[in-house]
């Protein structure tokens, strides 16, 4: 008991508990303002879960053709992805676009040909909805936050936080 009276360990467990609720604080302050990157712009959940909406319906049509399932690994990389956190929009539209480009060149039916324009439409029209969010400009600033400011760089560091994807 004697120790706890002592100065010198209550300045240790000052620190320690100084110490610990800054890292504690920094990381959970940290997730909240990635958290805020995505509230910012209520249309931008929507509008990735569209473009994973259309990119599933791409794997459902292409599927019904061996020669697409097997030729290549497009078609089991964008069903992957899609399994995946929404974080793989960049992987989701490459992925994407070699599947449609293969499936150009297979023999398609009437119908799955129509589908395949109504799904490059879609495709283009969520891109640039998505290119003109302000979602890249929030997660830029964030990534940015990251990188340089001393506490945010190492507190990411600790607790592993990953830069946002920027579309």
């Amino acid at each position: 008991m004697k120790a706890l009276q002592s100065r010198r360990v209550a300045a240790l467990i000052a620190v320690v508990v100084v110490v610990l609720s800054l890292l504690l604080g920094g990381g959970r302050s940290l997730c909240a303002a990635r958290a805020n990157v995505y509230r910012a712009d209520s249309t931008y959940a929507e509008d990735t879960a569209s473009l994973r909406a259309i990119a599933s319906n791409l794997c459902s049509v292409c599927s019904r053709y061996p020669t697409l399932a097997e030729s290549d690994e497009s078609l089991s990389t964008l069903q992957y992805l899609l399994k995946e956190e929404p974080d793989h929009l960049t992987e989701i539209n490459s992925a994407f676009d070699r599947l449609l480009s293969l499936a150009a060149e297979t023999t398609l039916s009437e119908k799955d040909t129509a589908y395949m324009a109504d799904f490059t439409t879609d495709m283009k029209a969520i891109r640039s909805i998505l290119s003109h969010s302000t979602y890249n400009e929030r997660a830029q600033a964030y990534n940015a936050m990251l990188q340089t400011a001393f506490p945010a760089r190492a507190l990411a560091a600790l607790f592993q936080i990953e830069p946002l994807e920027i579309f």
